[in-house]
């Protein structure tokens, strides 16, 4: 995959977006979380905090999985973490991925539930339930493009 080049694929296994193989190269992917937490027509995104790499950009918050974590169990425990919430992690979204300079990101995007807790922010310095008509509108990170691309779709044949 070339620099630039993202893709998502939905449960049902098809796929849009750009995917350039053409280069032969493999390269280690790096696994991450998204939680896709959606209330009354809008969804939870953070954005990136000063000091943070990608300062500024906005994503599904979530973060990279451990060795022999699950994605779920890995998204359960980084919300905890990262914004003091409790919350039940469900089916896989979407899935993309996209290379940045210091490795490919797969970006397992999850829907998920909170079920306990106040949002308290720690790497972010703002959270947001943004439309889910109005994503496009909000500076997402690369590998976060395609799933507000998918949830804007959604939302837009509701």
């Amino acid at each position: 995959m070339r620099p630039g080049s993202a893709v998502v694929t939905m449960p049902s296994g098809s796929e849009y977006g750009i995917w350039d193989r053409s280069d032969g190269i493999m390269e280690e992917i790096i696994d991450v979380t998204a939680a896709v937490i959606v209330r009354d027509g809008r969804v939870l995104i953070v954005r990136r905090g000063p000091g943070e790499r990608h300062a500024g950009f906005w994503e599904f918050p979530g973060g990279k999985t451990g060795p022999g974590e699950t994605p779920q169990a890995c998204l359960e425990r980084e919300l905890k973490e990262e914004l003091g919430i409790w919350t039940r992690a469900g089916e896989i979204f979407a899935v993309s991925e996209y290379e940045y300079g210091h490795g490919t990101v797969r970006l397992i995007a999850i829907s998920t539930e909170i079920e306990s807790g106040d949002i308290t922010l720690s790497v972010h310095d703002r959270a947001e339930w943004a439309p889910v008509g109005a994503l496009e509108s909000y500076r997402f990170l690369p590998a976060d493009l395609p799933i507000a691309a998918k949830l804007g779709a959604a939302g837009n044949e509701e």
